[in-house]
């Protein structure tokens, strides 16, 4: 089961991800990626309960975005 409310909040990034992947460059989640990610955990950076907002920017990071709110979607 699946409320309501979850398909409301899916569907605007669905359409957002459906206009922008036709141009957009995939950044993949490296070994390289996830190094930071931890390294940003471990120093405490960030805690745990953020640890997809390491990943975004560790992968912003490590792929030389150059707009790095882009790839958080804040740009």
């Amino acid at each position: 089961m699946v409320s309501a409310l979850i398909q409301e909040e899916i569907e605007p990034v669905r359409a957002y991800f459906d206009e922008v992947s036709s141009f957009a460059e995939i950044a993949g989640i490296s070994p390289e990626v996830l190094d930071l990610r931890d390294a940003y955990l471990a120093s405490g950076i960030v805690t745990r309960k953020s640890m997809d907002d390491a990943t975004h920017v560790a992968l912003a990071t490590t792929s030389g975005c150059p707009n790095r709110g882009s790839l958080l979607g804040i740009g």
